[in-house]
């Protein structure tokens, strides 16, 4: 006897593939929201031109959950949005941004979760998620720091000292929150990876 391959897949309702898509697009959709959501958890700071904001925990929880694809789809929506003019941002919105201080890592949370979502697909144990989240964070810091040194004219040292090094200690606490909180949601989920 034939059985139809979306239904003896562990009988999960996301095995069909059209199911599957339209909770990722709306996964997506939703962590593009909460990214923005947390751009308005801002803490400037006196000495640098980039604040502290949870945007890097969601970013990162978006590779993990995601995955790789729709994970880096998620922050593409997020920056879209901002550039075309929703007040998303931290800060300033519409196409100033990408001349602007955070334009750097902007682009750092689109690669991020396609680093993190690629990392975390071969390997599942907490030790592995928290390395993945933590190269996630490079991703960004690479990009912002980038940016800051060489199209804001900062220099790279100064560029690290402005866009790096104040927030090295957050982002990698929010790094571990976020391999931590992924697991439970995983098993909640019951995310297929």
């Amino acid at each position: 006897m034939l059985h139809n391959a979306s239904t003896t897949i562990d009988s999960k309702p996301w095995a069909a593939p059209s199911v599957r898509t339209a909770l990722l697009a709306g996964g997506a959709i939703s962590f593009a929201a909460l990214t923005a959501l947390s751009a308005f958890v801002r803490i400037p700071l006196p000495f640098t031109p980039v604040p502290v904001t949870l945007q890097v925990f969601i970013v990162l929880l978006s590779g993990a959950v995601l995955g790789r694809g729709w994970g880096a789809a998620s922050q593409g929506l997020y920056v879209g949005a901002g550039v075309l003019g929703l007040p998303v941002f931290a800060g300033t919105a519409g196409l100033a941004v990408l001349a602007g201080p955070t334009a750097g890592y902007l682009l750092g949370f689109v690669l991020a979760p396609g680093l993190v979502g690629w990392l975390i697909s071969s390997k599942h144990d907490l030790l592995h998620i928290t390395g993945a989240m933590a190269a996630g964070v490079a991703a960004i810091y690479i990009c912002g720091w980038a940016w800051l040194a060489f199209g804001l004219h900062m220099g790279p040292l100064a560029a690290f000292f402005a866009g790096v090094h104040p927030f090295l200690i957050v982002d990698l606490a929010k790094a571990a929150a976020a391999a931590a909180l992924f697991m439970p949601v995983r098993r909640m989920i019951r995310l297929p990876l």
